[in-house]
């Protein structure tokens, strides 16, 4: 978490509610954080799907921030894949996610960030650091 940061509860509760109602996924982790008053905010998630590809997996994540098809992602058990994509207009900041099948199922390793308008640069770096300290599932 960057220096400042704080934890935000509900955030987490409401990302962690919405993926299980909706991404159909097991063993999910949410964690929110930010500094409110910069406009900073990230939140990093572990979960997985069991029985599904990852081609699915990204396509869905892909389709989920409308971002454009892109090369299709492997489709063999032991496949890994990294997506990174920038968050919808008119927000700023990225998603970054790091994907394993292990042929039961696709493990999901993702961190977002919105960059904040008030702060954008110190904002950015933070967002930075955030996506490279997700480590792979």
């Amino acid at each position: 978490m960057p220096e400042g940061w704080i934890p935000l509860e509900e955030i987490s509760d409401a990302l962690l509610a919405r993926l299980r109602r909706d991404a159909e996924v097991s063993g999910a982790v949410a964690r929110a954080w930010g500094a409110p008053a910069r406009g900073c905010y990230a939140v990093a998630v572990t979960a997985h799907r069991d029985g599904a590809r990852l081609a699915a997996v990204v396509a869905g994540l892909r389709g989920g921030l409308g971002a454009p098809e892109a090369e299709s992602a492997p489709a063999t058990a032991g496949a890994r894949a990294e997506v990174r994509l920038p968050l919808p207009e008119p927000k700023r900041g990225a998603v970054r996610v790091l994907l394993h099948d292990n042929g039961r199922a696709t493990h999901v390793r993702a961190a977002g960030c919105v960059v904040g308008e008030r702060y954008p640069a110190s904002c950015g770096r933070a967002c930075d650091a955030v996506l490279a300290s997700l480590e792979a599932p």
